[in-house]
Formats: C-alpha cells, sequence, structure tokens
C-alpha cells in the first residue's frame, strides 16, 4: 500500500493560494479516490453549501462559421463539410431576452450567451450590449463568451453590466497547439488579463478527454488556479465527441477520472463555482453526484447546449430529487462564503466597496496597483522637454498677465460668459504659428482628442488608428458614431487594407487615419507622409497628435507633421502640457470643422472654459519656442539626446530610439518595478510603466530626456540602470 503525504505552503491570509506547483497538484490528484473525495468536500463545505446548486443557461446567439479550427468544435467553419452544420447570423435581441425570460422562470438564475466569433466585430457589440443590459434587468447574472477581446470590446462590455465573460483555456499551454492552430494559448490569457482589469468576473476552463494527458489536464488547472486572481466560475467540460470533427474518435473518459478532476478544481480554487458542463448527458446519475460531492456546484440546465444536447429540466428535477439538491436562489447566495462568514448568505450589493476593493487587489497581485507619488529625484520622467515649466521667462509672463488684469477663472463656458479675449488671442497666434486655417483650446489634450474623436467622425464613417494610439482616442471613439479598427504600428499598407476591407464590405462614410507623430511611450516617428497619401487615396482625414513633438521637433518647434499643417483633409493636436511647460491643448481643425465642434462637441459645450491667465501663458511659451531662446533649447536638447543615445547603446545594448523619449522595455511588470525602485533609491525619478498603458509583456521603464538635467546626471542613470539590470536579472 502507498502512504500519500500531501505538504503544501501555508495558504494566504484569505486560505487562497496562487502559487501550485505541478507537483503539488499532482499528489493531491493522485490521492486515494475516498481521500480525494474527502477533502473536497470538506473544502466545499468551508466555502458553499453543499445542497444547493447553481443553475446556469447557455443559448447560443450566433452559431457556425467560426474562423477558429478547434478541433471539438461543430462550429468551426474549418469542419463544417463534415459536420453539416450551417452558420446562421446574429440572433435578433428580443429574441434572445425572450428566451432569457424563459430560463427564468424555469429556475436560471444566470444566462450565459455565447456567438461563434473568433472575436466580435465592432456592428456586432450594439446588439450584444442591449442583449446584456437586457438580460441583467431581469435581476439575472449574465455572461458571455464572443471569443478573444479587444480593450475596446472589454469596455462596452463592462460599461454595459456583464457579470462573467467565459474564455475557457481548453487544456495545458503543452497540448494546446494539438487541438487548436488559428490562435495560442497566450492569446487565451491575454483576453483573460484585459477581462479582469477591467473589472468583471472570468469564467474559464477546459475540456477533459481531448487526448491529453493527465499531467495536462493538471497543468490546465495549475495555470487557472494560478492567475492573480481565480476565475469565479470554472467549467470543467467533458468532451462530446461530434461527427465530423477531428475528435470524433476520441475514447470516452474513464468516470473515476474526470471525479478526480472535478476535485482537484474544487480544492485548488476553493471559493470558485465548479461547474459540471458539457457532456452530461454521457454521465450516469451515480457519476454526476460524485461529481457534486467532489465539489462541482453548477450545472447548465436546458435541453440543449450551444449546438450539444444536455439533459432536460425533467431529468435533473429527479436527479436533484434522488440527492436532496436545491437549485440555488440569485438573491442573497451570488458569492461564496469564506472565513468567519462561511455557512451565511449575503447579498452581492451588502457591502458597497466589494468589486472595487476585490478590483485592486486584482491590480496589486498583478503589480499594476498604481498611487500618487511626491515628486522628487532627478527629473527623467516629466514631458517638460525643453525645462519651461519651472522657467523664469514663463513665471515673469505669469506675472505680467495678472498685471495687466488677466482673469484667473473664466467663470463659465465659452458658450455662456467664458469665452475670454485671452482664449481668442491665443487661438489666433497658434493658427498662425502652426499654419493651420483656425484653432481651438480645450483644458487638456486627453479633453481634445474625446471632443474630436466623439463628434466628428460620423456614422457610416470609420476610424482606423495605430495599435499604440493613445487611450483618449479610443474612448473618444467609443463615445462617438463611427467604427474603429485598429492597424499595424506605423505601417501604412495597414491602413491601406483596413479601408480597402471597410469598403469592400459596404463603407460609404470618409475614414479617419489616427495617429501619433511622436509615440509617447516609444519614441519612435510615424511615417506621415505616406499616411497623408493613404487618407487622400481614400478621401480621409488624417489626424495627427503632435504632443510629444510639439516645441521640440519640426521647424521653429512646429511638429513632425508641420509640412502637412493647413490642409483641409489634415487636422493636429498640439498639447501645452509637455514641452511648452504649461496647460491645455491647441486642435488646429479647418473652420468648418472648428465651428462644428464649438457647437457640438460636449466636452466644449458644457465644459467651463480653460483658465484666461492660463491661455495668457500658453501664448508666453509659443513666443519663447519660436524665439532665439526657443533654437537655443531645442539645440542642448538635441545634444543630450545623442549622448544619451550613445551611452544607451554602449552600456545597455539596446538600439536608442534617436528622440527624447527613451523605452528600455522589460517585458515583465514585476521587473519594470522592481529596477524602477533600485534607480528611485538612487535619487532619479524614474517610473514604471506598465499595462494597459503599453500592451501585455511590454512593460518597461520610460525614460525622458529634459533640460532639467543634463550629460553627467544622464551618464550616472544610464550606469546606474546597467547595474541593476544585472541585479534584476529577465
Amino acid at each position: 500500500m502507498n502512504v500519500h503525504v500531501v505538504q503544501n505552503p501555508a495558504p494566504a491570509a484569505d486560505g487562497i493560494r496562487h502559487d501550485w506547483t505541478r507537483a503539488e497538484a499532482q499528489a493531491i490528484h493522485d490521492l486515494p479516490f475516498n481521500d480525494l473525495l474527502f477533502r473536497a468536500a470538506a473544502v466545499q463545505r468551508r466555502h458553499f453549501d453543499p445542497n444547493r446548486i447553481q443553475m446556469a443557461r447557455l443559448l447560443s446567439i450566433k452559431t457556425g462559421g467560426c474562423a477558429e479550427d478547434c478541433g471539438y468544435c461543430s462550429q468551426s467553419a474549418h469542419h463544417a463539410a463534415g459536420t453539416g452544420l450551417k452558420a446562421s447570423k446574429l440572433m435578433e435581441v428580443e429574441r434572445v431576452l425572450a428566451e432569457a425570460r424563459k430560463a427564468k422562470e424555469q429556475g436560471a438564475t444566470r444566462y450565459c450567451m455565447g456567438a461563434a466569433w473568433r472575436s466580435p466585430k465592432n456592428r456586432d457589440m450594439a446588439a450584444v450590449v442591449a442583449m446584456v443590459e437586457g438580460v441583467k434587468a431581469m435581476g439575472l447574472e449574465t455572461c458571455m463568451t464572443l471569443g478573444m477581446l479587444s480593450d475596446d470590446d472589454v469596455v462596452k462590455l463592462k460599461d454595459a453590466g456583464l457579470d462573467y465573460y467565459n474564455h475557457n483555456i481548453d487544456t495545458s499551454e503543452r497540448y494546446y497547439s494539438s487541438i487548436i492552430k488559428t490562435r495560442t494559448f497566450a492569446d487565451r490569457l491575454d483576453t483573460l488579463a484585459r477581462v479582469r482589469e477591467a473589472g468583471m468576473k472570468v469564467c474559464s476552463g477546459g475540456i477533459i478527454g481531448l487526448g491529453e494527458t493527465i499531467e495536462d489536464r493538471i497543468d490546465m488547472l495549475v495555470t487557472l488556479a494560478n492567475l492573480e486572481e481565480h476565475p469565479e466560475s470554472v467549467p470543467i467540460n467533458m468532451l462530446i465527441a461530434i461527427a465530423g470533427t477531428p475528435l470524433e474518435n476520441e475514447k470516452k473518459v474513464d468516470p473515476i477520472a474526470f471525479v478526480r478532476v472535478i476535485a482537484l478544481a474544487r480544492i485548488m480554487m476553493p471559493t470558485s463555482y465548479v461547474r459540471l458542463s458539457a457532456g452530461r448527458t454521457e454521465m450516469s446519475d451515480e457519476m454526476q453526484a460524485l461529481c457534486f460531492f467532489a465539489g462541482a456546484n453548477s450545472i447548465f440546465c436546458g435541453e440543449t447546449l450551444l449546438t450539444a444536447d444536455n439533459p432536460g429540466e425533467d431529468k435533473d428535477q429527479v436527479l436533484f430529487k434522488k440527492l436532496g439538491l436545491e437549485p440555488e436562489v440569485l438573491e442573497g447566495s451570488a458569492e461564496p462564503a469564506t472565513g468567519d462568514d462561511a455557512g451565511t448568505t449575503f447579498s452581492r450589493d451588502g457591502i458597497m466597496h466589494d468589486s472595487h476593493e476585490r478590483a485592486l487587489k486584482a491590480l496589486e497581485r498583478r503589480g499594476r496597483l498604481r498611487s500618487l507619488a511626491s515628486r522628487s529625484g532627478l527629473d527623467f520622467s516629466s514631458n517638460d522637454y525643453l525645462g519651461l515649466a519651472t522657467s523664469p521667462e514663463l513665471s515673469e509672463a505669469v506675472a505680467r498677465a495678472l498685471d495687466r488684469g488677466v482673469a484667473i477663472g473664466a467663470g463659465g463656458s465659452r458658450l455662456l460668459r467664458g469665452n475670454d479675449p485671452e482664449h481668442e488671442a491665443l487661438e489666433a497666434e497658434a493658427a498662425s504659428f502652426f499654419g493651420a486655417e483656425s484653432c481651438l483650446y480645450f483644458g487638456g489634450g486627453f479633453l481634445a482628442n474625446y471632443a474630436l474623436f466623439s463628434t466628428l467622425p460620423q456614422r457610416g464613417d470609420l476610424v482606423v488608428h495605430d495599435d499604440l494610439i493613445h487611450a483618449s482616442v479610443h474612448d473618444g471613439v467609443r463615445a462617438g458614431k463611427a467604427a474603429a479598427q485598429s492597424a499595424a504600428h506605423n505601417d501604412p499598407q495597414a491602413f491601406d487594407d483596413a479601408i480597402k476591407a471597410w469598403r469592400t464590405q459596404g463603407g460609404t462614410g470618409r475614414p479617419w487615419i489616427a495617429v501619433e507623430s511622436l509615440y509617447s511611450m516609444d519614441g519612435d516617428r510615424a511615417p506621415l507622409d505616406d499616411l497623408a497619401a493613404v487618407a487622400r487615396r481614400h478621401d480621409g482625414y488624417l489626424v495627427i497628435d503632435e504632443a510629444h513633438a510639439t516645441g521640440v521637433l519640426g521647424p521653429d518647434g512646429r511638429g513632425l507633421g508641420h509640412a502637412l499643417e493647413g490642409a483641409p483633409d489634415v487636422i493636429s493636436l498640439h498639447t501645452c502640457g509637455k514641452a511648452l511647460g504649461v496647460s491645455g491643448a491647441l486642435l488646429l481643425v479647418p473652420r468648418t470643422l472648428r465651428d462644428y465642434l464649438v457647437n457640438r462637441a460636449r466636452p466644449f459645450v458644457y465644459a467651463t472654459a480653460p483658465s484666461p491667465l492660463m491661455a495668457a501663458a500658453v501664448r508666453a511659451a509659443l513666443g519663447i519656442v519660436a524665439s532665439e531662446e526657443g533654437n537655443r533649447r531645442r539645440d542642448r536638447l538635441a545634444g543630450l539626446v545623442a549622448f544619451a543615445g550613445r551611452a544607451i547603446e554602449r552600456q545597455l545594448e539596446i538600439a536608442p530610439s534617436g528622440s527624447h523619449i527613451q523605452p528600455v522595455v522589460l517585458k515583465s511588470d514585476d521587473r519594470a518595478v522592481r529596477v524602477a525602485k533600485i534607480l528611485v533609491d538612487q535619487g532619479f525619478d524614474i517610473r514604471a510603466v506598465r499595462p494597459p498603458t503599453v500592451p501585455e509583456g511590454t512593460a518597461r521603464l520610460r525614460l525622458t530626456l529634459t533640460l532639467n538635467t543634463g550629460e553627467e546626471a544622464t551618464a550616472r542613470l544610464i550606469d546606474g540602470l546597467a547595474r541593476a539590470l544585472q541585479e534584476v536579472p529577465a
């Protein structure tokens, strides 16, 4: 007889672990069956009523035609010839809501909606959002599975009130490519991270019976249990071998082996709902009873499960009566109790800030919790590139403005009494300096971008934005009427292809190309001439965010797109809070578009006007930038950039960006934070930049070169950084 002794590290204070190893999980999985079930049942009783089962209903809102090649799925377009399943259109909203009402009447407390998509298209999101809002209004928990999600998709679903997003990882990372070739395991984890960071709950599990090994099953659960926050729902599916799919001849799963997976999931993720999902039609009552005893506490009810059969309500009622089980009631039981609250029930809204606190803890575990810190140390993090923010020249200009009676506050929006002569003088001078037809002054760059993209592109238009475009553009597009699509970074052909594809699909409006001239996190330059050619070829607009070039690059600091300025199809944004050293933003647009913004842009119409005193300060800053003093400052900065570039290439062995923004990509959030702390302790003001500000897996230090430091400090920084990178290896 083998004696199994399982020793685990002490759990966290809340009883939840995120540091499981394969060896630990394997040892638990391999316990004598009675011991394993006893342990799993004990865990379940600490966190749930063992005789209550959550009833969920799953509806296919769009069936078949999926571009993915999942070997188990009848809905894949790759297998349609064998399965005979025809693709359907997205179901109408009212029909979905009617089905949800029926499900609620039959005892479901959670309603799940699935679409056979690789990822949702922008044109379908309005209907999807309406489905979520309608089902949620019925008092049901909402869940959706739509494939991989973009940041825009996540925000729309979150704003609609979606409770859960389902995105199964299916199997282990090692075995994943044997089942699916059209996406990667990392793609799945990226979407889960986006969902979690948005504050939604996660539903993620896998499938048993794909031809995987026991080790693959264990690795799958280790991956889920070691996420920064456990999925609130973990569906465990048993393969339904569907004729016409590549896995139609897979062997049936041994029932005891399946129950072991359920038990291990319960032990490793104590407060998650473990759902007995697909495959129940092949399970005996006895097998399901063992699964419930081992920790499963949720099922899908109804006679169909997407395209597969499922036991109907009558069969489930008979089984529940045999076992003495009761359906879970949504009110007062949606959140599993833990710790001192075990055995009690409480409302999901019982703690006012509970969801916010969970989201903050999740950020902290991922190394992404941010906090405000006072400025200290040598400046290698600000955008005050020309050192004007604390310059005596600007201080004296502000004092002179006060002396001549310039008001500090506007007192109202510019369409009321807030329009000041300083605003109008600034706009006229800025339009002349940058070579544009007209200018509109906003309180900040984010606000200006938001106003532009939420107002100017019309219904039927398409905004094609660079993959690395600023968050303000994303938010503006979401609030606007036009469709949106991203294009590969700094790739004019990708923009051209996106517009051509849109036209082919019936797009009749006007395309808007949105780029930055100098990218804020990479320090590289956009191919503006080529992008302008694409815009003109398609009768579109080119919108250039010059935020990090204004004052520094181009003739007299007019920006990298200065040669394009003034054309009727070019719009540019020049922010005032970076190299100009003050605050606000100047939107350079044709006169007609300026008038349209004044009348229709909600952030302009309804916001108190920027301070007239700040408008006077911006006028002074533009005067400095356009003067010989501005040329001297730009020359000094260019010399510092060249000096730093040589040192970076020599000591860090990375390619310099060639600009005053130098990223040092460290990939890991934790490594970026630790390296930054070492440099801060040495007296440098350096900040770690992490997702979602930058793409997943590209956490970095963003070094900015300003006239607030010089060559000696820059040399010490690069030397310290080289040592820190050795101290904290990848």
